[in-house]
């Protein structure tokens, strides 16, 4: 059986059908030069259990704030973000839009900046190792919850806290509370724009002065395609640019 064997693979509960599970898999020797990590999800269906592993490849160009393609304006105020002590920044866009790699590069971003500073992750599952980070990978099926391990977590002395999503109310309240009492909070929230994270706050019961006194910024991203940089070709007629493929694209 396929997926019993990534469940092993992917350290989840092979005994449990009935409930959608994810992990990661431990990536081996052979791949480690080009595969980052490997992320699995399970999720039942009628026709019996559905899976996928996502591939995370190597990319150390993006380990840098400024390579990730943000306006120098916007880089510039997440980096003025980063610096300070307290609020919630808040990242929103659909799935594979790069919000986790962003979050990864602030926090690279703070330790090389600010060493020192306390800072902690909670994540289901932990997506990518950044050293000098205590990462802590929430089981949403047992006692570890975003709510309970964020509660112990307020009582550790954290400076900077990133959530790898908000997921429900109780979850947003604790975050919110938590960037009003000076700790600098960092998450993800599913909206399709900046005021639709806003309004996703206020239908999760978040006062609107909590929201207004604790968020500091709401950024909304997407992903551009890029033309080959070795097959595009320039076309006279329009003078734009076109591709025609490759081995390497």
């Amino acid at each position: 059986n396929v997926i019993a064997r990534l469940k092993v693979l992917g350290g989840l509960l092979t005994y449990r059908n009935d409930i959608p599970q994810e992990g990661r898999i431990q990536v081996q020797s052979e791949f480690q030069s080009k595969v980052l990590d490997e992320r699995l999800s399970v999720f039942p269906t009628i026709h019996g259990q559905r899976a996928v592993v996502r591939l995370f490849f190597e990319e150390t160009g993006l380990n840098n704030l400024g390579a990730l393609g943000f306006s120098d304006y916007i880089c510039s105020a997440l980096k003025t973000i980063a610096a300070q002590t307290r609020g919630v920044l808040l990242l929103t866009g659909p799935a594979g839009s790069g919000k986790s790699t962003t979050l990864a590069a602030i926090l690279r971003y703070i330790l090389r900046c600010f060493p020192g500073r306390c800072v902690i992750t909670l994540e289901d599952p932990v997506e990518r190792h950044i050293d000098g980070v205590s990462q802590v990978q929430i089981n949403p099926h047992g006692e570890m919850t975003f709510p309970v391990a964020l509660r112990s977590l307020l009582r550790q002395d954290p400076e900077v806290l990133m959530i790898g999503e908000i997921r429900d109310a109780e979850t947003a309240r604790i975050v919110i509370e938590a960037g009003l009492t000076g700790h600098l909070l960092l998450s993800t929230l599913h909206s399709g724009s900046p005021a639709g994270a806003l309004l996703r706050l206020l239908e999760m019961g978040i006062e609107p002065y909590q929201v207004t006194s604790s968020v500091c910024a709401v950024v909304n991203q997407r992903l551009l395609r890029k033309l080959c940089e070795k097959c595009k070709l320039l076309d006279k007629d329009s003078n734009n640019y076109i591709t025609q493929g490759c081995d390497d694209c």
